[in-house]
């Protein structure tokens, strides 16, 4: 008897957390990532200038390497250089954004916040292996909705920097004059704020 009612209760346990929704306080759960989503990104702040641009690996190279600039451009279609994927990392709400395109020895590369003070804040890429520290990203929910998914808002909050989020800035860099950094800022600043926008095929 004793059995049955330990067997009961651990159903409806399991049951009440297979029940609670993704969202906590803004934070998307881990396991709302499935490593596999392929996704456009487009500022929300900067949607509407004139063109539809995307966060995008600048300059024009078929093969990733370290410290490349992250910017806006036009949109190309299905561009690996505009094409993310977001993979999860251990740890509680922890991601990585990586970038579909790779190197000659299909190293995966992924945002990453430059630390110098040559021009400390940047947005760039770096390889993941080695890097997971700086590249390590918090999810904040902005809209409603399935996460990772079309239409999906967020704010991109570094995980161990977390004065710091992902933002777009017209500083003139690049052929949009718009370049992305990280900026001391909150969730609340639509210029922090992010929309995926497409999938890639």
């Amino acid at each position: 008897m004793k059995k049955k009612l330990l067997m009961a209760a651990l159903s409806i346990a399991m049951a009440f957390v297979a029940a609670a929704p993704a969202f906590a306080d803004g934070l998307i759960d881990q396991k709302s990532a499935s490593g596999s989503e392929k996704i456009g990104i487009i500022s929300t702040a900067l949607n509407n200038v004139g063109f539809n641009a995307r966060m995008n690996c600048a300059g024009n190279s078929s093969s990733n390497y370290n410290n490349r600039n992250v910017d806006l451009y036009y949109i190309v279609q299905y561009s690996n250089d505009q094409t993310w994927r977001v993979d999860t990392a251990p740890g509680n709400n922890r991601y990585y954004i990586e970038s579909l395109t790779t190197d000659a020895y299909k190293n995966i590369y992924a945002l990453n916040i430059y630390r110098y003070n040559s021009n400390y804040g940047n947005c760039d890429i770096m390889k993941l292996s080695g890097n997971e520290y700086d590249a390590s990203i918090r999810y904040l929910a902005i809209s409603d909705g399935e996460p990772f998914s079309y239409g999906f808002t967020c704010a991109l909050q570094h995980y161990y920097y977390p004065t710091y989020f992902v933002g777009a800035t017209r500083n003139g860099v690049g052929p949009l004059k718009c370049d992305v950094r990280w900026l001391a800022s909150s969730a609340n600043d639509v210029y922090c704020q992010w929309t995926h926008v497409f999938n890639h095929s």
